[in-house]
């Protein structure tokens, strides 16, 4: 990983933006993703993702809690590892 990190990180922008939308529609899979690109901000050594959900086809936490409108994932730009989802 060391020389695959030399000249530039192991995940690109356009890497990190990619992998945010897929770890949110794939652990949040009633979350209807909105049609705009995430909001991708470079943290030095992590890539933040804030993925916008559009609408719930049911509440995750059920109808007394309410919905979340936006995920950020959090990328390692050296290894592509999932640093927390909030």
């Amino acid at each position: 990983m060391f020389l695959r990190n030399f000249p530039v990180p192991f995940v690109t922008k356009h890497f990190a933006e990619r992998l945010g939308q897929l770890v949110i529609s794939e652990q949040y899979q009633d979350a209807v993703i909105g049609s705009d690109p995430p909001k991708v901000l470079d943290k030095g050594d992590a890539w933040s993702v804030t993925v916008k959900v559009q609408q719930w086809v049911k509440p995750p936490f059920g109808n007394n809690i309410p919905a979340p409108t936006e995920f950020t994932v959090t990328i390692r730009k050296a290894d592509a590892a999932i640093l927390s989802v909030r």
